[in-house]
């Protein structure tokens, strides 16, 4: 009786986090997250006198294209192992 709880509290707070997780991307959180991130090295390196490198700017699409597909990667996992405890 008790791993059907936790079962159960653990399929809610993983569908939660889910839905939290699609409500970011609908509004496009990371996108503008990272362009947020590009100003600020922007004006970093203008500050600097330095002119802003392209590079670590890719580097960073790269590194957040790269988190973004782990997580989808980590939900669909997780969406497997719930399901297996379901039945």
């Amino acid at each position: 009786m008790l791993d059907k709880e936790i079962v159960t509290i653990l399929t809610q707070i993983s569908v939660a986090k889910r839905e939290a997780e699609i409500k970011l991307d609908e509004t496009n959180f990371y996108e503008k997250k990272m362009i947020n991130k590009q100003k600020k090295l922007i004006l970093e390196e203008l500050d600097e006198g330095q002119l802003p490198d392209e590079v670590d700017i890719a580097k960073e699409r790269e590194k957040c294209k790269k988190k973004k597909k782990r997580k989808l990667l980590m939900e669909s996992l997780k969406n497997k192992t719930a399901n297996i405890y379901k039945q």
